[in-house]
C-alpha cells in the first residue's frame, strides 16, 4: 500500500519521539544515582554522543513537525496544489545533513562534552575561540539570520 506524504512524516515524528524517549533513559539513572557522576555519563564516549545525539533529535522532531505543519496547510489553502515527496524529503535530508555536519565540525575543532552538576546531563563546551566562530557560523546557517541580516548570537562571543 502506498503512503501518502503526511503519513510517512507522522511516521517518521513517532519514530523520531520514540528515539527521543528513549535517550532520557541515561538522564534518569543519573536522576536515580543522585546527580553523582556515576553511570552513563561518567564515560567521555557515552557523554559526548548523548550531548551531540539528544539534541539532534530534538531539532529533527521539531523540524519534521513543520514539514508536516506546511504540506498540511498548503493541502487546505490550495486544494489542488500537489506536495511533492521529493522536494520533502529533499527539505529533510539537508537540514539533517546541515545539523551532522554542524556537530562533526564542532568536534573537530575542539568541543568537549562535559557532565554539569547541576542538571543532570552533559553539555557541550567550546574550548577554542576558532571553534566558537565556527559554531555560530553554522548555528546561524541553521537558525537563520537575526535582525537586520546579522546572527543574533554574535553577542555570544
Amino acid at each position: 500500500k502506498k503512503k501518502d506524504l503526511a503519513t510517512l512524516l507522522y511516521i517518521a515524528i513517532c519514530c523520531i519521539d520514540i528515539c527521543t524517549s528513549l535517550a532520557h533513559l541515561p538522564v534518569t539513572i543519573v536522576l536515580f544515582n543522585e546527580r553523582l557522576q556515576v553511570g552513563p555519563f561518567s564515560n567521555h564516549l557515552v557523554c559526548t554522543s548523548w550531548s551531540i545525539v539528544f539534541p539532534y533529535l530534538q531539532t529533527i522532531s521539531i523540524f519534521l513537525v513543520m514539514l508536516l505543519s506546511v504540506s498540511r496547510t498548503l493541502a487546505i489553502a490550495v486544494p489542488f496544489y500537489k506536495v511533492q515527496r521529493r522536494k520533502v524529503i529533499s527539505a529533510f535530508l539537508f537540514y539533517s545533513l546541515l545539523l551532522t555536519l554542524k556537530d562533526s565540525m564542532s568536534l573537530q575543532f575542539g568541543v568537549r562534552a562535559v557532565y554539569g552538576k547541576p542538571g543532570p546531563f552533559c553539555v557541550l563546551h567550546i574550548l577554542l575561540k576558532m571553534a566558537k566562530i565556527a559554531n555560530i557560523v553554522l548555528v546561524s546557517m541553521e537558525i537563520g539570520p537575526g535582525r537586520n541580516g546579522h546572527s543574533a548570537l554574535i553577542p555570544l562571543l
